[in-house]
């Protein structure tokens, strides 16, 4: 089901979206760039990823996360972990991420809000429906 699902999400050419073509002269940052613009253009789940990638991208933005988090961790009284990236080799990861975003929401969107790197990549009102929608067809 998991299968389908990104397929689904994704379509055909899903191992595209980590690809860059193959041209002399382009820099790790243009390459970053490109993956980032592609996986936008799968919607809400493709900036989610862009979100997610960015905050597990170094031990600093794990720790800023966890810094922006704390009191609203303190009044839930549960551990924040780390976001949950999808990936090509666990067939439910996506479902996982998109799961652990509706969760913790409000974590995402403090962090988010200051940081002009991820400002095409803040998830909107409807980003957060189409996500909440995502998840009830992984619960059918």
């Amino acid at each position: 089901m998991q299968i389908a699902i990104k397929g689904l999400l994704f379509g055909p050419n899903v191992k595209e979206l980590e690809e860059y073509p193959a041209t002399m002269g382009i820099t790790d940052e243009e390459k970053r760039e490109y993956a980032k613009r592609k996986w936008r253009s799968f919607g809400a789940v493709g900036k989610l990823h862009n979100v997610v990638k960015y905050i597990r991208g170094s031990p600093q933005r794990r720790e800023g996360y966890s810094i922006i988090s704390e009191e609203l961790q303190r009044t839930a009284q549960k551990k924040l972990k780390v976001p949950v990236m999808d990936n090509d080799t666990r067939w439910g990861s996506v479902m996982d991420m998109v799961e652990y975003a509706l969760e913790n929401r409000i974590h995402l969107e403090m962090y988010c809000r200051d940081i002009d790197e991820l400002e095409e990549d803040r998830l909107t009102e409807q980003d957060w429906i189409d996500l909440n929608a995502v998840n009830i067809i992984n619960l059918i």
